[in-house]
């Protein structure tokens, strides 16, 4: 009879609800840290290089200051959006993290190829690269020639549109 009485204190204790209190060293004790800087990436575009920048926030920071330079172009100022570059953005007040893109203008200079750039021409059957050193031909069916030719005029019409 001890066990049956034993088992059934065992499964009533199962059963009923209980309280489990922890001990003061078991208590988490920690603490939030807020992110008081913001990040400025400059976007230049083929220019020379201008380190990311990160400032608390609400800094203002006059981009008049920061200027790269491409060989063949004039730097025109930086601009919030990378498509267009119609707006155009003299200083930040940083309340968010901002990437900020440079906008060319050709000097009129003759640009010359870089060292290992190519140029292409298209004949019938055959792309032909050629760059200082060297001469490649590339033998290509008449569907790709007529794709490249509308990929081409495509471009054309971007370029038209979206390069001011």
């Amino acid at each position: 009879m001890t066990k049956k009485v034993l088992a059934v204190v065992l499964a009533a204790a199962l059963m009923l609800p209980c309280e489990v209190s922890a001990a003061s060293k078991d208590t988490f004790e920690g603490h939030w840290e807020l992110d008081t800087t913001r990040t400025v990436i400059f976007a230049s575009d083929g220019g020379t290089y201008i380190r990311t920048l990160e400032m608390e926030v609400g800094t203002v920071l006059h981009l008049d200051e920061y200027i790269p330079v491409k060989d063949g172009y004039i730097f025109d100022g930086w601009y919030s959006d990378p498509r267009t570059k119609i707006e155009r953005v003299n200083e930040i007040t940083l309340n968010e993290n901002t990437v900020v893109y440079a906008k060319w203008i050709d000097d009129g200079t003759v640009k010359s190829m870089a060292e290992n750039e190519f140029e292409r021409s298209v004949t019938d059957n055959t792309v032909v690269f050629t760059n200082a050193d060297t001469v490649v031909s590339v033998p290509v069916t008449e569907l790709w020639v007529n794709r490249n030719a509308r990929l081409e005029a495509l471009m054309q019409i971007y370029n038209q549109k979206f390069n001011n």
